[in-house]
């Protein structure tokens, strides 16, 4: 299908190329709380209290805290989300001052670039579905403006995507 002397053969395998993206630009934005899905988990073990575990799930927005098995007798520990921009994003905490700060900005970075790859994707396909209806009236011959122009966006599409991955 996507080889051989079918001129549409190319056209669907961009879709089927651009639907894959779709799914983890999908992916990317679900990591924007770091609830379930995280772009970065870090795990604590202690042997005091026997098995405690700590896991910070890092998102776009906020980061999470866990405790598993840290309950003692003089302290519960409770699970706690805290936001890069909130007040209990405590900087003192670390040994960088600017931590919540920077977190903050990679997130804000990301998430810009998350929406101009659906922007990009939205108009590739437009231009794809046009090439398709080209193809199918027979005047898709050399390249025309729309393959370039969606060449230009699939290119667009690719470096948004590396940014959010480089700025990870």
């Amino acid at each position: 299908m996507c080889i051989g002397g079918n001129t549409k053969g190319p056209h669907f395998c961009n879709l089927f190329t651009l639907s894959i993206v779709v799914i983890f630009v999908i992916v990317g934005f679900a990591g924007t709380n770091g609830d379930d899905v995280a772009w970065g988990e870090t795990q604590i073990h202690f042997k005091i209290p026997d098995g405690c575990k700590v896991i910070q799930e890092w998102g776009l927005k906020k980061y999470h805290v866990r405790y598993d098995n840290c309950d003692t007798i003089l302290h519960t520990f409770q699970s706690e989300s805290i936001a890069y921009d909130g007040d209990n994003c405590d900087d003192s905490n670390t040994n960088d001052s600017h931590f919540c700060s920077k977190c903050e900005d990679t997130g804000k970075t990301i998430l810009t670039f998350l929406a101009v790859s659906i922007a990009c994707i939205v108009v590739a396909a437009l231009f794809i579905f046009m090439r398709i209806n080209d193809a199918n009236s027979g005047s898709d011959a050399g390249c025309t403006g729309k393959r370039c122009l969606a060449f230009l966006v699939l290119a667009g599409l690719t470096a948004s995507l590396i940014i959010c991955f480089a700025t990870w």
